[in-house]
């Protein structure tokens, strides 16, 4: 009998080592990453800083049909969504090495709020919608107003393949964007009938 209590505090102690001394899971940054193209011309256009629904911050927010939602407390953005998007717009519109569109120049201002940055576990894609809008600063007209809502099917339900797969989103909107600036006239419209 002795042997078997002098045995049961041993027990305990190595169960409790190993839970003790196990190393929690390591948190893991990423990012969309800068646009690796640029846009045809340097608008020099204002980026303002862009906005974002309170549920995305840097925690990734992943989606299961029909009603879950999950923060990854363990994959995280390098920095919040808004972030990131505000300095990828400035980036791909605003690139020195792009030559200047060979028109008027219009003082414009890109506005954005981003409503959707999400994964959905269920039909395995990322999902980007963001409201952009542009004024001509000079006039305070507004220029163009749009709701962009851009799927992509992700590889593997990942923190990797999302970020990647999110860039991509990212790009489709801003190269969207970048035929409705083409099209702005003098006269701070976009042209009827072209993209």
């Amino acid at each position: 009998m002795k042997k078997l209590l002098s045995f049961i505090p041993v027990t305990i102690m190595i169960v409790s080592g190993c839970c003790f001394n196990s190393t929690p899971p390591k948190t893991e940054y990423f990012t969309i990453a800068n646009p690796s193209v640029h846009a045809r011309y340097n608008y020099h256009i204002q980026v303002a800083p862009f906005q974002a629904n309170d549920l995305y911050g840097s925690k990734m927010v992943f989606f299961k049909e029909p009603h879950s939602v999950f923060f990854d407390g363990f994959n995280r953005w390098a920095q919040t969504p808004d972030k990131m998007l505000t300095s990828f717009f400035n980036l791909y519109f605003n690139n020195s090495i792009s030559p200047v569109l060979k028109k008027r120049y219009i003082p414009i201002q890109l506005n954005a709020v981003i409503l959707r940055f999400e994964c959905n576990m269920t039909k395995k894609e990322c999902l980007l919608c963001i409201n952009v809008s542009a004024i001509n600063t000079s006039e305070k007209k507004l220029l163009f107003n749009e709701i962009y809502l851009e799927t992509q099917q992700m590889n593997k339900l990942t923190a990797s393949s999302f970020a990647s797969s999110m860039f991509k989103a990212v790009r489709i909107v801003a190269e969207k964007i970048e035929k409705i600036l083409n099209n702005i006239d003098e006269h701070s419209h976009p042209k009827k009938g072209k993209e």
